[in-house]
């Protein structure tokens, strides 16, 4: 199941072709099935051991997937300030932080070469996922580039 997790270049090319800042929406969309999916690896693959630092990791993956929504969600509607979305990406950007504090954390204590490599793979794909971040943080900039800081989203 791990496997799932991006990592060849075939994903590394899919994640390149939504870069710019003109593709907010896939941005977001592939961020939040991203944390979709390293919840459900790390669920099915993490040994019993590691369920506390698990349990922690996915409240704050749980939160950034949240926070994305609202935040696609907002823009779509024309219901967020520049400020807002914005606040809204930070937040999502530091629960993945957070996770990958948690995970490296983790990867201290004694696991088996399998759990390792699990690990090591969601803390990859957790960068990965930041990086996505930051193109989306430099899109949410554009779509308001036009506006001052209190009116909402101009387009979809």
């Amino acid at each position: 199941m791990e496997w799932l997790l991006p990592f060849s270049g075939d994903s590394l090319v899919q994640w390149l072709a939504i870069s710019g800042p003109g593709y907010l929406p896939r941005q977001l969309d592939k961020a939040t099935s991203t944390i979709r999916t390293m919840t459900v690896v790390g669920r099915a693959l993490l040994p019993e051991s590691m369920r506390t630092y698990w349990g922690l990791a996915t409240d704050f993956l749980s939160d950034a997937s949240s926070r994305l929504t609202r935040l696609k969600t907002g823009l779509a509607h024309h219901e967020l300030t520049r400020d807002a979305a914005l606040a809204l990406q930070e937040a999502a950007r530091t629960g993945i932080e957070q996770f990958l504090g948690t995970l490296r954390k983790a990867v201290q204590m004694p696991h088996g070469p399998r759990a390792d490599r699990v690990i090591e793979r969601l803390i990859g794909t957790g960068e990965m996922v930041l990086t996505l971040l930051g193109w989306a943080r430099e899109s949410v900039e554009q779509l308001f580039a036009d506006t001052d800081h209190t009116r909402h989203c101009p387009t979809r």
